[in-house]
């Protein structure tokens, strides 16, 4: 490997600890509340700090190692169910069936909040 292409995946390793850190941190603000008494606005942010966090994971890997992003309307679903692929000398799967079908359903839920938060407001 070449040491230019090194330190592309260092700081790749690096950006990724890091988005994870603070997924964990909006993990801990998530535990701290009381879900049913929380306005929907509060946890449509959370929710959506949530989501765009996990696919900035998604984003960095595929422009790091695969060269870019999908195209078209739906690219945000192709990105996640890219990550379930193994990718023959570029990179392992990301994520499994399993997690791609729960984080298929953080992709519905800025479409449910908005319905709720109309109702709400």
């Amino acid at each position: 490997m070449r040491l230019r292409e090194s330190q592309r995946l260092i700081r790749l390793k690096t950006n990724i600890e890091k988005d994870l850190m603070e997924l964990e941190k909006l993990k801990s603000e998530m535990d701290g509340l009381d879900l049913e008494n929380t306005h929907p606005r509060i946890l449509g942010s959370i929710f959506h700090d949530f989501y765009t966090g996990i696919e900035r994971i998604f984003v960095r890997i595929s422009e790091e190692l695969e060269g870019g992003l999908p195209k078209g309307e739906g690219w945000h679903k192709d990105l996640l169910d890219g990550m379930t692929l193994e990718l023959k000398d570029i990179r392992p799967k990301v994520i499994d069936d399993d997690l791609q079908d729960k984080l298929g359903e953080y992709l519905m839920v800025p479409s449910c909040l908005q319905e709720r938060l109309w109702v709400c407001a």
